[in-house]
């Protein structure tokens, strides 16, 4: 379970630098690309890296479509704010679903129907007697 840099150098990589996927991403849009009123950023959502560096892929619901930009910044606060909030729900869906411990040891009692054609006895006068009548009673039992 090691990364094949791990394995060649013994070391860890450092891997603080990437980023969060899926999360917001406001980019900067030029001066000439904007009127005199307009924003200067547009949000988007972080798809990816390209294989130049710092340049990220980035997807504009506004416009449908994903381009390459430079210069980003990153809102992963809110990205982790989501994700830990998600958890948080998932958790308690599952104890929802989940059974609890004292409910699987409550014996719930069933509606007993009694067949006419059965009759059962309390007392057995002598072991051998004893399972005769059992097995007299599972034959009858099967029979139905």
């Amino acid at each position: 379970m090691k990364t094949p840099k791990e394995s060649y150098s013994g070391k860890r990589p450092y891997v603080g630098h990437f980023s969060i996927f899926g999360s917001s991403v406001y980019c900067h849009v030029t001066k000439y690309a904007v009127k005199k009123l307009e924003p200067t950023t547009k949000l988007g959502i972080f798809v990816g890296y390209t294989d130049t560096p710092h340049n990220y892929q980035v997807y504009l619901p506004t416009n449908m479509m994903t381009v390459v930009r430079r210069d980003v910044r990153f809102d992963e606060e809110k990205a982790m704010r989501v994700s830990l909030e998600r958890e948080l729900e998932l958790h308690a869906d599952e104890e929802l679903l989940a059974p609890k411990v004292e409910e699987t040891h409550i014996n719930v009692e069933q509606p007993h129907v009694e067949d006419p054609r059965v009759e059962t006895t309390t007392q057995v006068e002598s072991s051998k007697e004893g399972r005769k009548g059992i097995r007299e009673a599972n034959r009858l039992l099967d029979d139905v």
